[in-house]
């Protein structure tokens, strides 16, 4: 299966978003973890069906992306801890 890499600019630097698969295929979007990146699906996508195109974002400051400025702190909530 094919994998892309892209950057999309944002005003902090860029968004890394890796692809695999036909563009025109069905979309699915795969998100990784908070300590983790998308990287981690290298091993996965290729065991998936080839019918659909994944879409997974490196989150700001994980893997490629670029890290946001000082002033737009990204920290996990703990408002919903434990209710899920």
């Amino acid at each position: 299966m094919e994998i892309k890499e892209v950057k999309i600019p944002v005003p902090w630097g860029h968004i890394a978003v890796k692809t695999w698969g036909n563009e025109r295929d069905p979309i699915i979007l795969v998100v990784h973890g908070w300590v983790d990146n998308a990287g981690s699906f290298d091993t996965l996508i290729p065991l998936l069906p080839t019918s659909y195109y994944y879409y997974c974002m490196d989150l700001p400051g994980h893997g490629r992306s670029s890290h946001l400025e000082s002033s737009l702190p990204l920290v996990p909530s703990t408002k919903n801890k434990g209710k899920l």
